[in-house]
């Protein structure tokens, strides 16, 4: 789809590449996508970055090695508008006129990167604790998946200990 939001909970192990690709919207078979960077200078910080589509930086959080993070990626079918957050904190805007953010053939790839030819490798090691994607463009941070079943699981769960437990104590 043309709309959606991705949200992901993860932590790099390390920061010693200057690029890591976080999303693949090509199959792999560009180098497009969403990555953390590091800029060109020593002591340059790590953060989130669009590799082609001249985003407009609009805020710097720094990636840090072993720090959990929740990365939210935008796109709104309608006007083509993509933003990038890091907990909650917009990181970079544009307008993807060109569909850099439009997955091909409806396949995204996550933490791998195209076959540079051996050349280089942009595949980032850490762990995940969940990817959601949804399709709807949201601004609630963290994006919350409903689930009104769930707490009427965990009534009737209590009722029914409490039911146990008036029972045994008859």
């Amino acid at each position: 789809p043309a709309t959606y939001a991705i949200e992901i909970k993860f932590h790099l192990s390390n920061l010693d590449q200057r690029w890591k690709k976080i999303i693949d919207f090509k199959d792999r078979t560009v180098d497009d996508g969403l990555y953390v960077r590091r800029g060109p200078n020593l002591g340059d910080v790590d953060h989130l970055f669009f590799e082609n589509a001249v985003p407009q930086a609009v805020g710097a959080t720094e990636i840090t090695a072993l720090t959990d993070m929740i990365m939210t990626f935008t796109r709104d079918g309608g006007t083509g508008e993509v933003n990038g957050y890091i907990d909650g904190l917009l990181q970079f805007t544009f307008t993807d006129s060109n569909n850099f953010a439009f997955a091909s053939g409806n396949i995204l790839n996550f933490f791998v990167d195209e076959d540079s030819g051996g050349l280089r490798n942009d595949n980032p090691v850490g762990s995940v604790d969940y990817i959601r994607i949804f399709d709807t463009v949201s601004t609630d941070f963290p994006l919350v998946v409903s689930e009104p079943g769930m707490m009427a699981v965990f009534g009737f769960g209590l009722a029914g200990l409490g039911f146990a437990r008036r029972r045994r104590a008859t």
